[in-house]
């Protein structure tokens, strides 16, 4: 019996053609796990970079606020000065920007003046309260106290906007002008109700 000739070509085309297709889909799938592991990959660093940034600034944000070293070492300042007015006790002024300098703190050096302001804003609301609460029985002596106090307040931002204002706008001397004038405007109101109230006890020195 005579055979028909076969079209080898044909059967060719039809047994390679399913196998281009799926070097195609295997080759497409590839690519899609290249994309979608490169995409996995920079979502992990980018929440590794993202993780250690807020862990640096929440240990930079905790190294400028003062700690009770800070607090002890105000305090035995004006322990050993006997005369416990201004200006004898204002060299207690600027002992903790001092000894910040020397410590291994994540922060810049300007921001250890915003240090120890925060130290004797601390220490300057408590001396407050106390001559507050020590004239409960003279009201009018109080209402003096919190006007004076409120004046204050202004005076103090106003003057240091002048000191820090005489500096280029942005600049590094601008801010550590305007760190250390506020450190000091509320260390010294500090120190005037230090006295005010360690005079209360008719002990104040001469």
């Amino acid at each position: 019996q005579e055979r028909r000739p076969t079209n080898s070509r044909n059967q060719n085309a039809t047994t390679t053609f399913p196998s281009i297709l799926m070097n195609v889909y295997i080759i497409h799938m590839i690519r899609v796990e290249k994309v979608v592991l490169r995409s996995f990959l920079c979502s992990v660093f980018l929440l590794l970079a993202l993780v250690t940034a807020a862990a640096a600034n929440n240990e930079e944000d905790a190294a400028k606020i003062p700690d009770e070293s800070d607090f002890a070492l105000i305090q035995s300042c004006l322990d050993q000065t006997t005369d416990k007015r201004l200006p004898k006790t204002a060299h207690c002024i600027g002992i903790v920007t001092d000894r910040c300098y020397k410590m291994d703190l994540p922060i810049l050096p300007i921001q250890c003046s915003d240090r120890e302001l925060t130290a004797w804003e601390h220490l300057m609301n408590e001396y407050f309260d106390s001559l507050i609460s020590h004239n409960k029985e003279r009201p009018d002596l109080a209402v003096s106290l919190l006007d004076a106090h409120k004046y204050w307040t202004e005076i103090k931002s106003k003057d240091c906007d002048y000191y820090a204002g005489r500096w280029l706008d942005g600049s590094i001397a601008q801010r550590d002008a305007s760190f250390i004038c506020s450190r000091d405007a509320y260390a010294i109101r500090a120190l005037t109700y230090y006295y005010l109230a360690y005079s209360l006890n008719g002990i104040a020195g001469n």
